[in-house]
Parts: structure tokens; sequence; C-alpha cells
């Protein structure tokens, strides 16, 4: 799963490759702002930013932005499998129910990954 972060303001939170449970990570535009990233994670409701490298999303955010699909017994076992891997990684943040995740900077939106599946 990606997700991503458009440069524009408000900023575009999407989410690419829900079936995909065994890579997660974000993809922004910007200038490696931890405090940009911050604030348009949390004005979508989907996380915040630990530092410009990294950042949590919330696992209800990411069932928010699969949308229907989500709600397959299927793809609801493998985002569990994928939880409880990033748990025993120390990936994961019981307090907030977010999943860790690295960010790739990008330079502008063109350069984020084409074909979203969902958005939020």
């Amino acid at each position: 799963m990606i997700v991503t972060v458009s440069g524009k303001a408000p900023a575009v939170v999407s989410l690419r490759d829900p079936q995909t449970f065994t890579e997660f990570h974000i993809v922004a535009v910007g200038d490696r702002n931890a405090e940009a990233l911050s604030a348009a994670l949390e004005s979508a409701d989907v996380g915040f930013a630990s530092g410009p490298d990294q950042a949590y999303i919330t696992a209800a955010a990411v069932i928010r932005l699969v949308g229907p699909a989500s709600e397959t017994p299927d793809w609801q076992r493998q985002f569990d499998q994928m939880v409880e891997y990033a748990t025993t990684r120390g990936w994961y943040d019981t307090a907030s129910g977010a999943i860790a995740a690295h960010v790739e900077w990008r330079a502008r939106d063109s350069e984020l990954p084409n074909e979203f599946e969902s958005q939020n």
C-alpha cells in the first residue's frame, strides 16, 4: 500500500495498491517538511508525521481510504495480518492505532504514483 500526499493546498491524501499487504509507505510532495506533512495528514484525519522521514497512518484511515474493498473477509484477514506483523516489528503504535511508514519525497504532484485506487 502506498499513501500519497499531494503538494497542493488543501493536500489530497490517497491510497494506492490496497491489495498489496507486503509494503506500506508514504509518497509526499514537498521539501521534506515534517510540520507540513503532519498538518496535511492531520487535516485529512489519517495520521501524523513523527519527522520528515517517518509518519503514522491510523488503521481506521487505511480502512476508510480503501473503501468497500476493505469489507471483504479476505481483505480484512490480510490487513489484520499486516498490522500484526507491524506490531511484532515495532511499527504499530497501540496508543494511536497507527502504522509507521517511511516517507519518500517528490518535488511535484506529477511525480506521485499514478492510478490511485481510492481517494480522500
